[in-house]
């Protein structure tokens, strides 16, 4: 029966009708969408971590909430390449609702896993996050002071400017690393905001 009714929705695509062939479509997507979330769920409970990793993969393809469910599941795997594609896929997306599972990823215990979550942290623009990063970029390792350092400079924290100007210094050459990145994509932010030379960072930040 479900194949038949894919068959008639399918045929409806070419109905004289606009508004009937615009139904049809986005009915055929829902449908399509809860075929590949049932393939997706079953991928995700394989004990196989790269059967896991794919079926996660998978999920920027699915806009629906179990699809976010799914993610935020996901970033509780016990194997650390799962957690990171997790992220990745969630910096695609950005679903509000996993927000706070997101910036939860930076405690996590491994360097990379903390790298995409700043990443998908900066992806989703919300200035709410800076202190956490500010307080990464302060206080951890060299890989995730980096990846803090380069986060901030995209969310375009411009009170971040002594700390990324202290990074260049800092005797770590990925801890430097992460500042000249920081501070690219904090000129280009300003850029993008005002017209003016670097003393309208301290404006813009106030």
């Amino acid at each position: 029966m479900k194949r038949r009714c894919e068959q008639l929705l399918r045929q409806a695509l070419t109905d004289p009708d606009a508004e009937v062939r615009r139904q049809a479509s986005m009915a055929l997507e829902e449908v399509e969408a809860q075929l590949n979330l049932a393939q997706v769920h079953r991928q995700f409970a394989h004990q196989d971590p790269a059967m896991r990793v794919a079926a996660v993969h998978a999920l920027a393809e699915i806009v629906a909430p179990a699809a976010t469910e799914l993610l935020r599941r996901a970033l509780q795997d016990d194997v650390a390449a799962v957690r990171a594609v997790a992220l990745q896929v969630a910096g695609r997306r950005c679903p509000p609702g996993l927000l706070a599972a997101v910036l939860q990823a930076l405690k996590d215990s491994d360097a990379a896993v903390v790298a995409y979550a700043c990443q998908t942290l900066a992806a989703y623009g919300d200035r709410r996050v800076l202190p956490y990063l500010r307080l990464l970029a302060e206080r951890a390792d060299s890989a995730r002071r980096a990846a803090a350092l380069a986060a901030l400079g995209q969310l375009g924290d411009a009170e971040a400017l002594p700390l990324l100007t202290a990074a260049l210094e800092d005797g770590a050459a990925q801890v430097r690393s992460g500042a000249v990145q920081g501070l690219a994509r904090l000129a280009l932010r300003c850029d993008q905001t005002a017209s003016g030379d670097g003393d309208e960072l301290g404006v813009a930040g106030r």
